[in-house]
């Protein structure tokens, strides 16, 4: 006896109409009829991309615009892959990707930069050309340099910041904590606060503690007046000491991705110092030029090219001066 023919459920012929109805939406958007090959599609993904990608104007609005715009071409993009990709007679050939790779094309797509100035873009497509009004308006970034130089810490200028990656136990006891301990006795004690009120130390870990500067650690011997920004990097320090509650310095990999985070942190803190200087000068100072010791590489251990690349990579585009001094042997 024949099978009775297959009738779709009305749930089911919603669930078909509402997809066509997305995908007729997602065509539209790319500009597209349908029935278009899967290569013919990624040309004219690409085609679009290049359009909104590359330098942008500096304005706010402009780089929203775009923004938006890739965001929707990406989302009509994503909307009709996964049927094209069924639809497409070599899919069989396609053997290496993950359903993730298929559903959000990222095997398709290779990153141009991590700049917000630009997009995600194909390969083979070169960027939009700049029109002569955005080349005249166009906010150039500045590039980024870390001076790297022999001397003393303490010979840092009037108004800089010094930076040092520090433990979360409130502990400054070993190389350039310790001579800072000496040198700011007043920012010490506001770091050491800092962490006595945290329940749980591991809570500041990736964090920055940026400590404008004290009257009471320059005033005292006329010295220059410095910023401390103190990077939490590790939870504890040296050696596990249960006495102590000190669970010991992190594992290497463990202090880079802290780095990072605080690194970013301080960034951020930095930027709005000088942002609220700009607004209301007689009210306060921005920070200057930033002096640092090759942290991360004393008591922590590791290796200061490490974490070097890391500060290159969170200060990239930095206009300021970035010196890492090394003391004299």
């Amino acid at each position: 006896m024949p099978s009775p023919p297959y009738h779709q459920s009305p749930h089911s012929q919603r669930e078909d109409h509402a997809e066509d109805e997305v995908y007729a939406q997602c065509l539209y958007v790319l500009g597209l009829k349908g029935g278009e090959s899967l290569t013919e599609v990624d040309a004219r993904y690409f085609e679009l991309i290049s359009m909104w990608s590359g330098p942008r104007l500096p304005t706010d609005d402009g780089l929203t615009e775009a923004q938006d715009q890739i965001r929707v071409i990406d989302a009509a993009y994503e909307g009709i892959l996964p049927r094209l990709m069924q639809m497409d007679p070599n899919k069989d050939k396609v053997d290496e990707c993950s359903m993730k790779n298929v559903e959000t094309a990222q095997d398709r797509i290779v990153p141009s930069s991590q700049d917000q100035n630009t997009f995600w873009i194909h390969a083979d497509v070169p960027p939009r050309p700049l029109k002569p009004s955005e080349k005249e308006g166009l906010k150039r970034v500045p590039v980024f340099h870390i001076n790297e130089i022999r001397g003393n810490l303490l010979d840092a200028p009037d108004g800089a910041v010094i930076v040092h990656a520090v433990n979360c136990m409130g502990v400054w006891g070993y190389g350039v904590a310790r001579q800072l301990k000496s040198e700011f006795p007043t920012a010490f004690n506001i770091y050491r606060s800092h962490c006595r009120m945290e329940d749980r130390p591991d809570h500041l870990v990736g964090e920055c503690l940026l400590i404008p500067p004290q009257k009471e650690d320059y005033e005292k011997g006329n010295k220059p007046r410095r910023w401390i920004a103190c990077l939490f990097t590790s939870v504890g320090y040296g050696k596990r000491n249960a006495r102590l509650n000190n669970p010991g310095k992190c594992e290497p990999q463990f202090i880079i991705y802290h780095t990072q985070a605080a690194l970013e942190d301080f960034r951020v803190q930095y930027d709005e110092y000088v942002r609220a200087a700009s607004i209301s000068p007689e009210e306060s100072e921005p920070p200057g030029d930033i002096w640092s010791c090759k942290f991360n590489s004393g008591a922590f251990g590791l290796d200061w090219e490490a974490t070097k690349a890391i500060v290159e990579d969170e200060f990239y585009g930095f206009g300021g001066s970035f010196s890492v001094v090394e003391r004299n042997s």
